[in-house]
């Protein structure tokens, strides 16, 4: 069944109220601006060499057209700089000066796009370094911490639930030749060969570039009991971890970390057990997946992001209808 945009926009704006007006204190709020969010590489203060093959963009999901502005700065002065963005794949852009990058000099790209107060604008201004030799390594992998302890994960509707888990806290210390280009890099977590993704909220926006611990950093955890809702993690036990990296506009550049291995243990004898990382980076059934872009942040929850055309307008159906027998059943019950 085709959905008009106008009959679409009722029905979610029509919900979205009724919910908030029956929804208890402290419960998830409403998505909004979902998905316009555009990540900038490198991020605001960091340095980037000057022969860097181009300046990476994720784009939200949901973003609609970008203003896309890159500025030279010198004292009060601001010149703007002729670019050109390039797409790598779907929302992953990258952007050129036409000139190249000038050593010691200041720059300032921006992104704006949406309106009203859903309009957005992301900004990074960073420095320029000498030009660096592409990197051949990453670097070794280090555990930072582990243990029992408790973590804020995402438990979908419920936004966040603290847990106890077995965790354990990884971080790459960069090569001599990779440290020029850390703030250009994409990393990955790699358990048992299987990517990896967590979140401590349901509405938490990671970036792309990274994890929901940061960039070049990450933690794994295994839950120490079952729960409902939340993503388990990998099992107890022994898991190898692997961190990669990749430069945006420079397919040769394909870096991994040392790997490590890990001992995940809520109790004595847990660690030493079969690791079997089969359950690396994939949801607990029922529990919402991690989407490293676009995810959007209101009032501490999210929805998931919506793909496609028609799909995302039957998905949006779906939302609004859930979002009104939430709000009528919370109604009744109050």
């Amino acid at each position: 069944m085709k959905t008009s945009p106008r009959a679409l926009a009722v029905a979610l704006f029509s919900c979205l109220a009724l919910s908030a007006t029956t929804r208890p204190a402290g419960a998830c709020g409403a998505p909004i601006c979902y998905g316009r969010t555009t990540y900038l590489l490198p991020q605001d203060g960091q340095s980037v060499p000057a022969s860097a093959p181009g300046l990476p963009m994720f784009v939200g999901f949901n973003a609609g057209p970008l203003a896309v502005t890159l500025t030279k700065v010198s004292g009060g002065a601001r010149t703007p700089m002729t670019m050109g963005r390039t797409s790598l794949s779907d929302r992953f852009e990258l952007v050129t000066a036409t000139d190249g990058l000038e050593a010691g000099a200041t720059y300032e790209l921006s992104a704006s796009g949406g309106e009203g107060t859903c309009a957005l604008t992301s900004t990074s201004t960073f420095t320029v370094t000498p030009p660096a030799p592409r990197p051949r390594s990453l670097g070794a992998l280090s555990l930072t911490a582990g243990g029992p302890t408790k973590l804020g994960l995402d438990s979908g509707a419920s936004c966040s639930r603290e847990v106890l888990v077995a965790q354990a806290a990884v971080e790459v210390a960069l090569s001599a030749e990779a440290a020029p280009w850390a703030s250009l890099l994409r990393y990955e977590t790699l358990v048992d060969g299987k990517p990896w993704h967590a979140r401590s909220t349901a509405g938490m926006q990671v970036h792309p570039a990274g994890g929901w611990k940061g960039v070049g950093r990450d933690v794994i955890y295994a839950t120490c009991a079952p729960e409902k809702e939340v993503f388990a993690g990998v099992s107890l036990g022994r898991h190898e971890v692997v961190i990669r990296a990749l430069l945006p506009g420079a397919p040769e550049v394909a870096l991994e970390s040392s790997p490590i291995t890990i001992g995940l243990a809520c109790g004595a004898g847990d660690a030493g057990d079969a690791g079997g990382g089969g359950d690396a980076g994939g949801p607990a059934p029922g529990a919402a997946q991690a989407d490293p872009v676009g995810t959007a942040t209101v009032g501490g929850c999210a929805s998931t992001p919506l793909r496609g055309g028609g799909g995302s307008a039957a998905s949006l159906v779906l939302v609004a209808l859930g979002l009104c027998a939430r709000a009528r059943r919370r109604g009744r019950e109050a």
